[in-house]
């Protein structure tokens, strides 16, 4: 009986033990989130930038000795979260063109159409210009719905100063010039225009006489949404400008991103990075939008495997565990 009683308890040390073994493997190593620990020299981690939400200082840092901490990874794929980001930039841009459409045509039906035009396009893109709202209005009108989808700054290194640079708002080729000129001309395509090749959000530029052109966007199904004419209507191979909305924004993210040094303009795809830069990216990349990424929910709860394990283990068991005796 005795012997039975003395195998039984020798046997669940030994479980007890394997269980250390592995939780340790899960705190020092890679986490079931998805996450890993790597050892760093210095202080621990400061949360003053991190997101509210998230307190991972404290949960996820083990201390071995009195100078080395533990900090926590992550790996993010940065491109596609850029290109994601880009993309609800441009659905917001598109809702903004079909507003103002919809709210010019009401002006138009109650005799207000010039005021609705000074007031909302050219005050808002030029606003120096004193400009009456009888000018045509294609490219302002664009312009007010790419301010309008840039409250977060997203392509703001993109993008004309309003302020103090809102002549080229008005006129087609001085914003297509504009841009060229601030780096994003590869975003720029000139020649055929082959309606099956573009996507919802571009900006078509088409000729119109005298080397003036006439600004649309792109709303998919064969269609364009036409300001100044206030309409929508499908489109025809022909030549002219394209303005690539989706890879502007792509750039002028990554760009920004670059800028406050939060990512490496020599690294793409998936990037192993601290989780407080990883949550300073995502802070950014998710701003005004619904969260539907792992990645940016997991960076927005607590997920540290200790803290969940410790709710259910005694204290002397994570005493030992922290100081890395054994049971």
């Amino acid at each position: 009986m005795y012997k039975q009683k003395h195998k039984t308890s020798k046997k669940l040390r030994l479980e007890i033990k394997k269980s250390i073994y592995y939780l340790r493997r899960s705190l020092l190593g890679i986490g079931a989130a998805g996450a890993m620990s790597v050892p760093v020299q210095g202080k621990p981690l400061e949360n003053s930038q991190a997101s509210s939400e998230t307190n991972y200082p404290a949960s996820t840092q083990l201390v071995n000795n009195q100078t080395a901490t533990y900090e926590r990874m992550i790996e993010v794929d940065i491109d596609q979260e850029i290109e994601k980001r880009a993309q609800w930039f441009v659905d917001e841009f598109v809702k903004a063109t079909s507003k103002h459409l919809q709210l010019i045509k009401k002006a138009s039906a109650a005799g207000q159409k010039t005021s609705y035009v000074k007031q909302n396009f050219f005050d808002a893109v030029y606003p120096k210009g004193n400009l009456s709202g009888r000018n045509n209005y294609c490219i302002a009108a664009i312009n007010r719905a790419l301010k309008d989808a840039n409250q977060y700054g997203d392509i703001s290194l993109a993008l004309p100063d309003y302020q103090t640079e809102g002549a080229n708002t008005v006129e087609c080729l001085r914003f297509v010039n504009f841009i060229a000129k601030h780096g994003f001309g590869k975003c720029i395509q000139k020649g055929y225009i082959i309606p099956k090749n573009l996507e919802v959000g571009d900006i078509v530029m088409t000729p119109r006489g005298g080397g003036r052109y006439h600004a649309t966007t792109y709303i998919g199904n064969g269609k364009v949404r036409s300001f100044n004419n206030d309409d929508e209507w499908n489109i025809k191979k022909q030549t002219g400008i394209v303005i690539k909305t989706k890879e502007l924004a792509q750039e002028a993210i990554r760009q920004n991103l670059e800028q406050q040094q939060l990512i490496s303009e020599q690294k793409t795809g998936k990037q192993i990075i601290s989780f407080q830069k990883a949550q300073m990216i995502l802070q950014i990349l998710y701003d005004g939008r619904r969260i539907d990424s792992h990645v940016a929910s997991l960076l927005r709860q607590n997920t540290d495997t200790y803290h969940l394990f410790a709710e259910t283990t005694p204290r002397n068991i994570l005493e030992n565990i922290k100081s890395g005796r054994e049971i």
